[in-house]
């Protein structure tokens, strides 16, 4: 089902947490609304599902225009952080609810859910309480509920958040396989800048109650929109410059640049620039060991600048080097925007 918001703002005890929310998801892609704490996103997603109600704007669902139906009739399911499954109830009940709600007989939700529960990996444990289940085994019971209820439309909130990482990797791999083979449209809620970029085929980066950038995750990280966005995503080693006449000068590297004269910042990543051991002018001052790579500090011409070495390498602190510079993964700012 295709997902468009347009003009979405919301306020809360009159305070703005929305503004002019513009956004089309197309039928069967997987999103994620993407940014720092208190920037929106959950607001949004629960605006989605019909859970608060925007001041302006419209939710469409299909060709639909959903603002007046309650939560349980727009075909999207949310799966929250807290999972809000029901103690007092077996695994197999917590996940053929839904289908209690719309009268489906119980013997024939209860063979739905064992299925279910079949395909998140958790066969055999219907007659289990919640209180027996880890934090893992409840995400896909929570997962597991959600496909009961046949969404058209998947959302979820920070689901991935209290677990360690390699659950969390397991729970990526179990999410984005039920969106294929359900073919859902599912807008995941998230934090994290490297699980919005392996999942997603798309990532709307949110600040401040803004729509900042929407776009595929390369897009998004090789060409950010702003600084605030590139900074979300680790920033990196910043230069000033000035462009004249079709190249870039500053202090550290001068290259071809056709943009109009002006002020601009050059992004350079970590992993964009090189040590030329046989130059000098700059010397390292900090290792540090990241797991596979190394970050290194490199000292010179007045401040200091970050190197991403993968694997092991022949320096050491006090070294002299010279420092080299993708230009063509420079990432480009103009001053006056």
């Amino acid at each position: 089902m295709v997902l468009k918001l347009v003009g979405i703002s919301v306020a809360i005890k009159g305070k703005s947490i929305l503004e002019e929310i513009n956004l089309e998801v197309k039928e069967g892609e997987f999103i994620s609304l993407l940014g720092p704490s208190g920037c929106g996103k959950s607001t949004l997603l629960k605006t989605i599902a019909g859970l608060l109600t925007q001041q302006s704007g419209d939710v469409l669902m299909g060709q639909k225009n959903v603002n007046d139906l309650p939560a349980n009739e727009r075909g999207a399911v949310i799966v929250f952080q807290d999972l809000r499954l029901f103690p007092n109830m077996t695994i197999a009940e917590n996940v053929a609810f839904p289908l209690k709600l719309k009268g489906v007989p119980k013997a024939e939700r209860l063979a739905k859910a064992k299925e279910l529960l079949e395909r998140v990996q958790l066969a055999g444990y219907e007659k289990r309480k919640t209180s027996e289940m880890s934090g893992g085994q409840l995400q896909r019971v929570a997962l597991a509920r959600a496909m009961a209820a046949n969404p058209r439309i998947l959302l979820l909130d920070e689901p991935f958040s209290s677990l360690d990482e390699s659950l969390r990797q397991d729970m990526r791999r179990l999410v984005l396989d039920l969106h294929k083979e359900f073919g859902m449209t599912t807008v995941l809620v998230t934090h994290d800048q490297e699980e919005a970029l392996m999942m997603s085929d798309k990532v709307a980066v949110m600040m401040e109650g803004r729509l900042i950038q929407y776009d595929t995750p390369q897009v998004i990280y090789d060409q950010p929109a702003s600084v605030a966005v590139a900074d979300f995503f680790g920033g990196g080693n910043y230069i000033s410059g000035k462009v004249q006449g079709n190249t870039f000068y500053s202090n550290q590297v001068s290259f071809p640049l056709d943009k109009p004269d002006g002020d601009y910042l050059a992004l350079f990543r970590p992993s964009t620039l090189g040590l030329v051991p046989k130059k000098r002018g700059y010397h390292i001052t900090e290792m540090n060991y990241l797991g596979g790579m190394w970050d290194l500090k490199v000292e010179g011409q007045g401040r200091v600048f970050s190197v991403r070495k993968v694997g092991e390498h022949p320096y050491k602190i006090g070294d002299e080097t010279g420092l080299e510079f993708d230009i063509s993964r420079a990432i480009i700012f103009n001053k006056s925007q």
